[in-house]
């Protein structure tokens, strides 16, 4: 014979009624007094659950079929398992071979109404033996458990997200006693990965948690517990038992007694050192980006006013061959009007709106004409040059990454007042594994410069502005306008790159540039001689200073020179007359820009060749026309001899 768990039972012949193993005298009695228990429990919504050997139901009380959803008389002759959670049914069956030992007790049993709810029960099983110790069967007392066990479930699932919380390397958790005395009650262990102490520390010491607030942000701490704030989030910088600066987010709550005083505060305390950083480098952005536009503006109207200082010094010289003095004065004209585009380079810089027409490029040459502009070394400063001989090249612009190493070098000097040891090395390097520093630079193939000193370093509180634009340390009787580094950051963002810093207290800062690996081959770029021409020309350009410039150096080398004030007053020149070549300003303050003249010339006359004249490499409109076929581009300030060579070399492309 089966039971009603799928396993044979030992059968008596006598089985005859439901309650199989008994007389029908003895059987009589037993319903008898189950069903009188069951009419005295039956208030109090205990359900009666009788079962013969095989595990079938013989009797169930009115509330014994309301927790299954069935009526009283549907339960009779079914097999319990019918109503056991499918996945309990194996543990069923193991309590039922232990009641046929006569194993009674209570235990907990997933079971299913018919509608496929779930229910939990408490299950209390009496077993039955008849003659001989044969097992007949078992009086339940079932008692509904549900929401025992729901809430079982929810105080572990709270218990989870709480030891989930309390191990996140990013969080720990806290319970602050201030009644009667103040002291650390609890803190997880996850508070050592984030300042450096223990939590035993703070068990000893009640005193730390104020002591490891910034000095700058105590005070506004202390003010909101002042207030006894009920519940309050507040972000401030905690200091590492290592010196640097953790910022982190505290939200807690204030635990209240029955009188309502505050007996102690709970919360929790994450680390968003991470996300600030982020703040901070859109804020350095947006900063940049503001500043940028201002001085691309500037440095726009400053290339033009320098046009004639570096012009012009050239022709006064070829006008009085013999005059030594007034080539001195030319010469020093000269150099006045190079620091003034050294200076022009930089603001263009800051608005990511510089020259970057990209060559292969190689770093060694840059590094020894970087020492070379420089003022010579005195004794006690010592350069260590370590350059690598099998250095790849990089794509990148050389006039820009030479202000950088000038940049690096300078600063590197200044740390160290010329008195220690200057090191200076270029290597190849591939990064499996992402590298952090001031920025986090990628895997990849890269060359790497590191630019070294062996000064004072930099103190902690002041190695995260150092990037900052015009943000400086150095005196104010000391040449420095706070751009230096601000530069370097902004050209190597120009080129893809990344810059690394590391700098220890009393033992020096290292500068690690790294710069995206070209595998081209290194442009071979000779000095061209300046040649003039026959050909026509049509200068366009709204600054009339900027065309008096452009005129004067090419009309002396043969050239026919005609100006034009605005993209309109160009094409009905070129409608009347047409031009070998076109000199085109980007930006016009009025009407359409240079990109739109030059798209419009096309149309006039189809082939037509263009040179863009503009104080920016990387912008929409030079873009735009050098997809259109303007292959020739010269920045502002231009010279004699860079623009008679880029005149030429265009006029004698092969269409």
């Amino acid at each position: 014979m089966v039971d009603g768990f799928g396993e044979g039972v030992r059968s008596p012949s006598s089985v005859t009624e439901p309650t199989a193993g008994l007389t029908r005298e003895e059987d009589s009695d037993v319903i008898e007094v189950v069903q009188r228990y069951a009419r005295l429990v039956e208030p109090g919504g205990s359900g009666i659950l009788v079962l013969n050997a095989e595990n079938r139901v013989t009797f169930a009380n009115a509330a014994m079929a309301r927790m299954l959803g069935c009526a009283v008389g549907e339960l009779s002759g079914l097999p319990v398992s019918r109503f056991i959670d499918e996945g309990w049914r194996a543990i069923a069956a193991a309590r039922w071979r232990q009641r046929r030992l006569g194993v009674a007790e209570t235990y907990d049993l997933k079971l299913q109404r018919r509608d496929g709810t779930e229910l939990w029960a408490m299950v209390s099983p009496t077993p039955a033996f008849g003659e001989g110790g044969l097992y007949t069967g078992a009086a339940c007392l079932v008692i509904d458990v549900t929401d025992r066990k729901r809430a079982e479930d929810a105080l572990k699932e709270s218990e989870a997200r709480f030891r989930r919380l309390s191990e996140s390397p990013k969080i720990y958790v806290f319970r602050y006693e201030t009644y009667p005395a103040n002291s650390c009650s609890y803190i997880s262990p996850t508070v050592t990965q984030i300042i450096g102490y223990s939590p035993e520390e703070f068990y000893a010491d009640p005193s730390l948690p104020q002591r490891l607030v910034h000095p700058e942000d105590l005070p506004t701490v202390q003010a909101l517990r002042s207030e006894r704030v009920q519940d309050c989030t507040l972000t401030f910088r905690m200091l590492h038992r290592d010196g640097r600066t953790v910022w982190v987010e505290q939200r807690n709550v204030s635990v209240l007694d029955s009188t309502g005083r505050e007996i102690a505060v709970e919360g929790i305390i994450r680390d968003v050192t991470a996300q600030k950083e982020l703040e901070v480098q859109l804020q350095r952005a947006q900063r940049l980006e503001t500043a940028g536009k201002i001085a691309g503006q500037v440095a726009h109207d400053l290339n033009n006013l320098l046009g004639p200082f570096l012009a012009f010094p050239e022709m006064i010289k070829s006008l009085v061959p013999n005059d030594k003095r007034i080539a001195e004065y030319c010469d020093t004209m000269v150099q006045a009007a190079e620091r003034m585009m050294d200076i022009s380079t930089d603001l263009l810089v800051l608005g990511s709106r510089g020259n970057l027409e990209r060559q292969p490029t190689e770093l060694n040459q840059l590094v020894k004409e970087a020492l070379g502009h420089l003022i010579t070394s005195p004794d006690t400063l010592v350069v260590d040059l370590q350059l690598a001989g099998d250095l790849m090249s990089v794509n990148g612009a050389p006039s820009q990454l030479l202000r950088v190493l000038e940049n690096l070098i300078v600063n590197a000097r200044e740390a160290m007042q010329d008195l220690g040891t200057l090191t200076i090395r270029t290597e190849n390097v591939y990064l499996e594994q992402p590298v952090s520093g001031y920025s986090r630079v990628e895997v990849g193939e890269y060359v790497r410069v590191i630019v070294a000193d062996t000064g004072g370093g930099i103190p902690r509180d002041v190695r995260d502005r150092v990037f900052d634009d015009f943000f400086t340390t150095k005196r104010a009787r000391r040449r420095g306008s706070g751009l230096g580094l601000t530069v370097v950051q902004s050209i190597i963002g120009d080129h893809k790159g990344y810059v690394a810093l590391e700098s220890e207290h009393g033992k020096g800062t290292a500068f690690s540039v790294y710069l995206p690996a070209c595998q081209k081959a290194l442009a071979q770029v000779g000095k061209a001689k300046p040649r003039g021409g026959s050909e026509s020309l049509l200068i366009v350009d709204d600054d009339v200073l900027q065309q008096k410039v452009l005129k004067a150096i090419l009309e002396p080398l043969g050239y026919q020179v005609r100006v034009a004030s605005s993209g309109e007053e160009a094409l009905g020149m070129l409608q009347d007359q047409p031009a070998d070549l076109l000199i085109l300003g980007m930006m016009m303050r009025s009407g359409i820009d240079g990109a739109e003249t030059y798209r419009r010339a096309l149309r006039i006359h189809p082939g037509q060749k263009a040179t863009i004249l503009s104080g920016f490499a990387e912008t929409e409109q030079v873009a735009e026309a050098q997809s259109l076929g303007a292959i020739g581009f010269l920045r502002k300030p231009i010279n004699l001899a860079r623009l008679a060579v880029a005149v030429r070399e265009e006029l004698d492309r092969p269409c």
